[in-house]
């Protein structure tokens, strides 16, 4: 008799513990936050060759990202955020180390960044002499802007711990007269774990 009076307290303890976390869950309804490319820039695009038969990319990209945190119940710590460019599956800058920052229920901040590239080495299909589209006196290419690092959901008082985050932006910049930008806003994809 004492061992089922054990395990109904044991049970019962259980259960309340799961149903208080599903309860906790559902009331918080923790969401991924949300990423947009607002405006981005290149200069001093320039595609060297060198004797390997690799391309010298040489490039300054700067870019505002907007990040909102959709949550009501639910802050989000950024850490080690790292920011690159690619074209054509290709890194064309060096890794730029973004500030951490926290972001609290429903808040939007604003990012922005000078990425740089010199004398980086690419493989020929990536030249930014050979996959331009011209279009009467405009050329586009297309540049993905990339972000890694952490993020840790904060509930309370209660922080979690580190996820990992990829987010990729994706941007079509025009060229007029050496100049080239992108002002359309695009919608960033996001890949993180859930909270629970």
């Amino acid at each position: 008799m004492p061992n089922k009076k054990v395990v109904y307290i044991f049970s019962s303890i259980l259960f309340s513990l799961v149903s208080i976390s599903v309860l906790i869950y559902v009331i918080l309804h923790p969401s991924n936050p949300e990423f947009q490319l607002r405006d981005v820039g290149a200069s001093h695009l320039v595609t060297l060759s060198s004797p390997q038969q690799l391309l010298l990319q040489n490039s300054t990209i700067r870019f505002t990202l907007i990040s909102k945190n959709p949550n009501a119940h639910v802050g989000l710590f950024y850490d080690n955020l790292r920011a690159c460019a690619a074209f054509r599956g290709q890194f064309i800058t060096a890794v730029t180390d973004m500030p951490p920052f926290f972001q609290g229920n429903h808040d939007t901040n604003i990012l922005s960044a000078f990425l740089y590239g010199t004398g980086v080495s690419t493989l020929p299909d990536s030249s930014f002499r050979h996959h331009d589209r011209t279009v009467g006196e405009i050329t586009k290419i297309v540049v993905k802007i990339k972000l890694v690092g952490s993020i840790r959901w904060k509930v309370g008082s209660w922080v979690s711990n580190r996820h990992r985050a990829k987010i990729d932006c994706v941007a079509a910049m025009g060229f007029r007269q050496g100049m080239m930008r992108s002002k359309q806003p695009t919608k960033c994809s996001i890949n993180l774990p859930p909270l629970m």
